[in-house]
């Protein structure tokens, strides 16, 4: 496996994302800290939610091929040699993104290592730390009611729950129902609230308990 400058682990919450732990050699620094992904500059934001959005791995020689990158702000100040952004799953359901980047050399990640990378993400270095904060803890101390809806999904809010469970991206939920990723995130926040969920594998996870999917 190639030297890696900086890797991070980017989780989704509430349509938000979190980077829920950090490593870069350069600074010396490693860290489980929860940071918004708008408050980091130390990363490419754009490749991140480009990944998170799509599910597709993405991967950059930053200094030859940069792609449509190539006006990204991070990108163009900071210069990395190179950069890969691998979607993670669990049970197929899209939860975050690993975010790797060589700053130094150009086009060290190969096919060969991003398999590797990929088979890496099934048992992420922060494994303990995943898990904590992937279980459902919207059922545990927060006051929430664990038998029911808080109110009836509407039937645009299953179709969309139903596509996640799929384990479609939001923009792959917008082409199949026709509509914009705004108005997916939408629903997807409505979701979030009739399930008192934060999560889609959580979301997920309460449909099949309550049975509607």
């Amino acid at each position: 496996m190639c030297r890696v400058d900086k890797g991070y682990l980017i989780i989704e919450k509430s349509g938000d994302l979190f980077i829920e732990a950090a490593i870069d050699s350069n600074a010396g620094m490693s860290s489980t800290d929860t940071v918004y992904l708008e408050e980091c500059n130390e990363i490419s934001k754009q490749v991140v939610r480009y990944v998170a959005r799509t599910l597709e791995t993405v991967v950059l020689n930053c200094r030859k091929e940069p792609g449509f990158f190539a006006e990204d702000p991070y990108i163009v100040e900071s210069n990395p040699g190179a950069i890969a952004c691998v979607p993670l799953l669990l049970q197929g359901i899209p939860f975050g993104v690993i975010y790797l980047e060589n700053s130094l050399v150009s086009g060290v990640f190969s096919s060969k290592q991003l398999l590797a990378l990929k088979l890496l993400s099934i048992q992420v270095a922060y494994a303990k730390k995943l898990q904590s904060y992937l279980e459902d803890d919207s059922f545990h101390g927060t006051g929430l009611i664990d038998d029911g809806l808080v109110d009836p999904l509407t039937e645009r809010e299953m179709d969309v729950l139903r596509l996640i469970a799929k384990g479609y991206s939001n923009k792959e939920i917008a082409e199949e129902l026709i509509m914009t990723v705004n108005t997916v995130k939408t629903h997807i926040k409505n979701i979030y609230g009739k399930l008192q969920v934060n999560r889609r594998v959580q979301a997920v996870e309460k449909a099949k308990k309550l049975k509607i999917l």
